[in-house]
């Protein structure tokens, strides 16, 4: 039996009986008091229908958001598995034009009055890359988080949270009313993307509140239409026989209502409560597949749920797993990279004629920037700061090779040009990963402040001088280390005065940039630097990498090298 047709039973049930009670116990009085007790009756049945109805949508609305939520997180899997094999960096045009991603990506969410809502999918930085309409693919959600701000709100939180839910009003088009939405966003493991399905909440079970709605007319006629034939028909009862009636009809209707309603009601309790054990994570709660046809889909629905879960999870922990493993291996290989490098600061403290200070701040796990200084012979002392292609492990190990074979070379050899020339020849010998080094070092003479130099492939040296003006050199167009074997670096000579501080960078820290994709550039590097000269080399750089992290808002876009000497 239908939930239409159910609540009928029970509402005439009971208003029939009373309202026949009151006819025939009322009718010598006179017809007003009758029409007074049809307003009553009337306000009755409407005050049941609507505490049912909002019950109904309270319920059927908590289902929703489960159950949409539960449809981003499948699109999120789904996505997740379809993309592991996907080059990265992503081709954010290319995957728009792939069939396959854009379905998974834009799949509809139906309910029973068919089409509610839609998947779609944005990166980590608000961008749209899969919509299902086009004309919003490519936009940046910042642009409406003015216009909206409780879905920006939610937006910018599943920036950094894998799973996140949230309520916002919306105008699908200009001059309509706003309405209100739920949006459940789920990151998309291994990926820069989330996956957020979209609905009209209050029109997913539209079809079962419309059932409930147009019970409340229909109940409404039936009750007016038989309070005046009972009326009419029982004028010439007597009081007594009035009051027996209404007295028997009154309980009958109040059972009758109190088992039909339970009827109704039970199954929607007990959904409730599964429901709920599901959130709570006990992902075996089922229930019974009976009562009205509606009930009955919604529980078959509702016992597939808990299984899939499970399988989620399942493969969610075993993904963790996998990560972890990855994370230790990765935390390893940072400590060893770590270790190559020079620590230690002061690093030569028996040394009276410098000051120095360096470090790195990798954009990964680990870096490919990296830096060296070690005195080559008793008044030389080389510096190196060097930059390799590409991130993360493969430009780690990389690095650890280049900076090996330049201490070596450059210990024991003492023309810095054929050290690189060589050291250049070895990085091109079976180089199959076509990776490359770009490279500054410097042969500094302690005593008499004089500089011997090679650049390969790096932006210039800075001094600042002591009267806080900029001084670059370094310039001479030679490639990188591991392209070309067989090239003739050349050196240049710059004498570095008392009080001059050199510093060497990569353009981690000049093309580092903001959320809005504003570069850090030079300009303001050397605008430190001179707000900061009288800063000793550690000290300032604490506040150029401060200044840096405040620019890029934490987030680090490439590996970050600095090194700083004062000649005293």
């Amino acid at each position: 039996m239908k939930i239409k047709t159910l609540l009928i039973i029970s509402y005439l049930t009971i208003i029939i009986g009373l309202s026949g009670g009151f006819y025939f116990f009322f009718r010598v009085v006179n017809r007003e008091l009758t029409n007074k007790n049809i307003k009553a009756t009337a306000k009755g049945v409407h005050e049941i229908v609507v505490n049912n109805f909002n019950l109904s949508t309270k319920v059927l609305t908590k289902i929703g958001e489960h159950i949409v939520s539960i449809k981003a997180q499948e699109a999120a899997y789904k996505l997740a598995y379809l993309l592991k094999d996907v080059p990265r960096p992503f081709d954010y045009e290319a995957l728009r034009t792939n069939t396959v991603l854009r379905a998974a990506a834009t799949t509809p969410v139906y309910s029973y009055g068919g089409e509610s809502g839609y998947i779609d999918v944005y990166d980590t930085n608000g961008l749209s890359i899969w919509h299902p309409n086009k004309r919003i693919q490519g936009k940046d959600y910042k642009q409406w988080k003015n216009k909206y701000p409780a879905m920006w709100k939610i937006t910018k939180e599943s920036f950094t949270k894998s799973f996140t839910t949230g309520y916002y009003t919306f105008v699908s088009k200009k001059g309509a009313k706003k309405r209100r939405k739920f949006m459940a966003a789920v990151h998309i493991t291994n990926t820069p993307f989330v996956a957020c399905a979209s609905v009209y909440i209050n029109d997913y079970f539209l079809p079962v509140q419309e059932i409930i709605s147009k019970g409340e007319i229909d109940v409404c006629s039936n009750v007016f239409d038989e309070i005046y034939q009972a009326a009419e028909q029982n004028e010439e009862r007597t009081r007594i026989i009035g009051g027996i009636v209404l007295v028997i009809l009154s309980i009958a209707g109040v059972f009758a209502g109190l088992w039909f309603s339970g009827t109704i009601s039970s199954p929607i309790r007990v959904l409730s409560n599964a429901v709920q054990k599901i959130a709570d994570g006990d992902f075996s709660a089922k229930v019974k597949e009976k009562g009205a046809p509606e009930i009955v889909q919604l529980a078959a629905s509702f016992n597939s749920l808990g299984d899939k879960l499970v399988v989620y999870v399942d493969d969610l922990k075993k993904e963790v797993a996998v990560r972890e493993t990855y994370q230790r291996e990765i935390d390893i290989a940072r400590e060893i990279q770590q270790s190559l490098l020079p620590r230690v600061f002061p690093a030569f403290p028996e040394r009276n004629e410098f000051a120095l200070y360096a470090g790195v701040q990798p954009a990964k796990e680990v870096a490919g920037d990296f830096f060296d200084f070690f005195f080559a012979s008793e008044d030389i002392l080389t510096l190196i700061v060097g930059d390799v292609s590409g991130k993360s492990v493969p430009a780690a190990m990389f690095m650890a090779v280049s900076r090996t074979l330049l201490r070596t070379v450059c210990s024991h050899e003492k023309d810095l040009a054929e050290a690189i020339n060589y050291a250049n020849n070895i990085l091109c010998e079976d180089n199959d990963t076509c990776m490359f080094v770009t490279l500054f070092v410097a042969n500094l003479n302690v005593k008499t402040g004089e500089i011997v130099y090679c650049n390969a492939g790096h932006h210039e040296a800075c001094v600042l001088k002591e009267n806080r003006k900029i001084d670059l050199f370094g310039v001479h167009g030679s490639p990188a280390l591991g392209i070309v074997p067989d090239v003739q670096y050349k050196t240049g000579r710059y004498t570095l005065a008392a009080g001059d501080k050199i510093v060497l960078y990569t353009d981690g820290v000049t093309e580092a940039h903001s959320p809005a994709k504003e570069l850090f550039g030079e300009e303001r590097l050397f605008e430190i630097l001179k707000r900061e000269s009288n800063k000793s080399p550690e000290e300032l750089y604490g506040k150029i990498i401060k200044e840096l992290n405040g620019f890029q808002n934490g987030e680090i876009f490439d590996d970050i090298t600095l090194l700083i000497l004062e000649r005293c």
